[in-house]
């Protein structure tokens, strides 16, 4: 399934070359099929990012330098990366996380997550739809989640999200993806000593969270 998703963007934008270098396709042409080709390229980059670290972590091994981080700097790195998707289909992000989102984990572990969630929530949003961020404190731990009013997820699906008997879906507007990227926040978010879930009603939108220390383990 992994080799078919990276093969196919690959495909199409070689294809999409040999067409223009031929002259078979104006330079009008190009750019109108280019757009669509670069969209799942793109895609194909995450679905690389996601790959190399499954793999390190489950070949070499992965270790967790935990470390106090703040979740309201990562969101921002990733609504200002993202933001281009999301305008593409008019959604509205709304990033409600309190002021003191702070959780003690590996920096770089987290960014993987918080990434692959946001994406996620943009993908299986329709046009005009509407994605909410939220943080609070639960005892000892920071709750982190991202809520859509997107597609959903049928029950039977919602028991495969975070195993390896993964399936892969389309977004709204065709966006393509293997589930490795779920896999990978659940292995990273167990690893630094939290959970991960998810609550979803098909058609009317999921919400995904994750829970991590608030401060150092004893």
């Amino acid at each position: 399934m992994i080799s078919h998703d990276l093969r196919g963007p690959l495909t199409s934008l070689q294809g999409l070359l040999n067409l223009f270098n031929d002259r078979l396709i104006e330079v009008d042409e190009f750019k109108e099929l280019s757009m669509e080709v670069t969209e799942r390229v793109r895609h194909n980059l995450q679905l690389l990012d996601n790959l190399l670290y499954w793999s390190n972590s489950q070949m070499l091994g992965l270790r967790v330098e935990a470390k106090q981080i703040e979740l309201n700097n990562l969101v921002d790195e990733f609504l200002h990366l993202l933001r281009p998707e999301a305008d593409a289909k008019n959604i509205i992000i709304e990033n409600k996380l309190s002021e003191n989102s702070i959780a003690y984990a590996d920096i770089n572990m987290i960014k993987v997550v918080i990434r692959n969630l946001l994406s996620n929530a943009i993908k299986f949003t329709r046009q005009g739809g509407r994605i909410k961020i939220n943080s609070r404190k639960d005892g000892d731990a920071m709750v982190f989640s991202v809520e859509d009013n997107g597609v959903g997820i049928s029950r039977e699906n919602q028991m495969k999200l975070f195993s390896m008997d993964h399936f892969s879906t389309k977004g709204t507007a065709n966006e393509v993806g293997t589930g490795l990227g779920l896999i990978l926040c659940k292995d990273f978010i167990e690893r630094n000593g939290g959970k991960i879930w998810t609550m979803s009603e098909l058609g009317k939108g999921s919400t995904f969270s994750f829970s991590l220390p608030h401060h150092k383990l004893t």
